[in-house]
């Protein structure tokens, strides 16, 4: 895979979860304590996440990071 491969994958990724647990970007938004853009922004590749920015982006979807990393694999 090519990394903007890997980038779409996860974006994808981390769209569906917060689909399945029936939030709006608002909604994920004011878990994470973060404007409803930046979700948007991470949603469409705009905005790429740390390592540490994931984990907190992924805790407010209720997902750890392995089981993250697990379903990308």
């Amino acid at each position: 895979m090519t990394k903007s491969l890997d980038i779409e994958l996860i974006c994808k990724k981390l769209t569906e979860l917060r689909k399945t647990n029936n939030l709006t970007q608002r909604q994920l938004a004011r878990r994470l304590s973060v404007y409803q853009s930046y979700v948007s922004k991470v949603e469409l590749g705009q905005k790429k996440l740390n390592i540490i920015e994931l984990n907190h982006y992924l805790k407010g979807l209720n997902y750890s990071l392995i089981e993250f990393l697990n379903i990308l694999d």
